[in-house]
């Protein structure tokens, strides 16, 4: 799987590489969605566009204006796997809501948490980020949400309740979220490598 090395000057104290918006996750010098000079999208996507590529991902929902250049990110806010899994809890929750009664505590509710941890374990690590290791564990925990979610869905469809179509677009954007949060904890692993594994 393609991803740059981390490259820039080091935060002042943090020990940790700086952040950019615009890279496939805009965040530590991940590739996101475009592996590294293949020109390609993502099928599918959820609410994407990259920087500077001048196309939108196909089936895209919601997706953001193109920017020209990248600019260092200052909040979890601007990390694009936060913000897509943000996107996808309108549709999910709609979805959720299709769901009888007696699933009310059960699948709805798993739905309902997992989908949340993706973007609020992303925001937990960022705030943590001086320490690779915090901020890895965090996303690892945001990974594994997104897992959780898709499978649920899967489920849905095995007892009758969801489509195959009907969660198509779900299944695929939080198959992309996963992509890049994996690229960003790969970047993050490769970077306290380097620095000699100083601050976790």
């Amino acid at each position: 799987m393609g991803k740059r090395n981390v490259v820039g000057n080091v935060e002042a104290g943090s020990g940790m590489p700086p952040l950019e918006a615009g890279s496939g996750m805009r965040d530590a010098g991940s590739v996101g969605n475009v592996e590294a000079g293949s020109g390609t999208r993502e099928a599918g996507s959820v609410g994407n566009v990259e920087a500077g590529s001048g196309t939108r991902d196909a089936g895209s929902v919601g997706a953001r204006n193109i920017v020209s250049a990248r600019k260092p990110i200052s909040s979890y806010r601007d990390i694009e796997a936060f913000q897509r899994s943000m996107e996808l809890l309108a549709p999910l929750h709609e979805l959720i809501r299709a769901l009888p009664q007696s699933e009310h505590w059960e699948l709805a509710s798993q739905l309902r948490r997992a989908s949340k941890s993706v973007p609020a374990n992303i925001a937990e690590g960022y705030g943590k980020k001086r320490s690779a290791k915090e901020f890895r564990h965090h996303l690892d925990i945001s990974l594994g949400s997104t897992n959780e979610v898709t499978v649920h869905l899967e489920i849905g469809v095995a007892v009758g309740y969801f489509t195959a179509a009907q969660i198509k677009p779900l299944v695929e954007g939080y198959e992309i979220v996963a992509r890049q949060i994996f690229r960003l904890i790969e970047s993050w692993r490769d970077f306290g490598a380097k620095a000699g594994g100083s601050r976790g």
